[in-house]
């Protein structure tokens, strides 16, 4: 039954198969328009209220995200699972979950299919209640990914669910994670406009010069309302230093782009050892060894 599926998608097309099953073409528009979304940052900026509600119906018109999928439409993510994935794209699901799933089709009418999803098949499944100023946003907490995907993919209203945790919306938790941003979009703007660039390795961020690594920044990008504060002082700090960092470069390479190789040198050992306490030896470093890069000897 699942391969007698899968060739008749891969044959006729998703959309063309669910139209013939009764799947309106409104509800597929919407299915191909409306992303999946992440809660990640959800839990920075809403408060666990240590509620936990048990067998509960939810509109899966409020359901905007799962565990295994983001940025995809759920038409996409659902066609991409049967028909395949193109290369270059991620996308964690199985081909014979989902074939499963729509297979029921066969056993019935879309009233059929539509009764199996509101009553049975996600009754296990627990999600994330995120409710602000009434408005309620849920999110997969666990299993059922292809099964949430394809009831929001053809259009069930409904849904029973075995558990759902609550949160609240924190206004000013809110209000620190966009000044957050905010100083993460001036810290980038100011890279872009400078001599300097950043390179990531698991969150922490290596500020570069001609790839020469500068400083490690002592922040992330991966927000945590637990440090928010000191993150927020740690991009103005490092914005204030490569700013007279890069106006003691400038200064310095004035002069020393017309020194011997031999002077620039002894600038050069002189000022490294001091380079990391002392921005004026650090930029005298730099700008000694830059000049000496413009007679082919690069240090090391």
């Amino acid at each position: 039954m699942r391969e007698t599926l899968i060739n008749e998608v891969k044959s006729v097309g998703l959309h063309n198969f669910l139209v013939t099953h009764g799947v309106s073409l409104k509800q597929l528009e919407k299915s191909k328009n409306e992303i999946i979304q992440t809660k990640d940052m959800y839990f920075e900026y809403f408060d666990n209220l240590n509620e936990v509600l048990e067998n509960k119906k939810i509109n899966t018109n409020d359901i905007k995200g799962v565990t295994r999928v983001f940025h995809h439409s759920w038409f996409q993510a659902v066609n991409y699972g049967l028909i395949g994935v193109p290369p270059g794209i991620e996308l964690n699901v199985v081909t014979l979950r989902f074939a499963s799933l729509l297979s029921l089709f066969y056993d019935g009418n879309l009233d059929y299919v539509f009764k199996m999803y509101s009553e049975e098949l996600l009754c296990g499944c627990k999600f994330y209640e995120f409710e602000k100023n009434g408005v309620k946003e849920y999110f997969l907490a666990g299993d059922g990914n292809h099964r949430t995907m394809t009831a929001k993919l053809i259009g069930v209203e409904t849904i029973t669910v075995g558990k759902i945790y609550r949160y609240s919306f924190n206004k000013g938790k809110h209000d620190l994670y966009k000044q957050n941003l905010s100083c993460r979009k001036k810290f980038d703007e100011f890279i872009k406009n400078s001599s300097f660039s950043t390179k990531d390795f698991y969150g922490e961020n290596w500020i570069y010069r001609n790839e020469e690594m500068i400083v490690k920044g002592p922040f992330n990008w991966n927000y945590r309302y637990s440090n928010a504060l000191e993150e927020i002082q740690n991009y103005h700090e490092t914005i204030e230093y490569l700013t007279l960092l890069e106006s003691h470069i400038k200064k310095y390479y004035k002069i020393f782009k017309f020194s011997p190789k031999w002077v620039l040198k002894i600038i050069l050992f002189i000022n490294e050892s001091n380079s990391k306490e002392n921005i004026s030896s650090k930029a005298k470093a730099i700008s000694a060894n830059e000049a000496l890069l413009s007679f082919g000897n690069k240090q090391t």
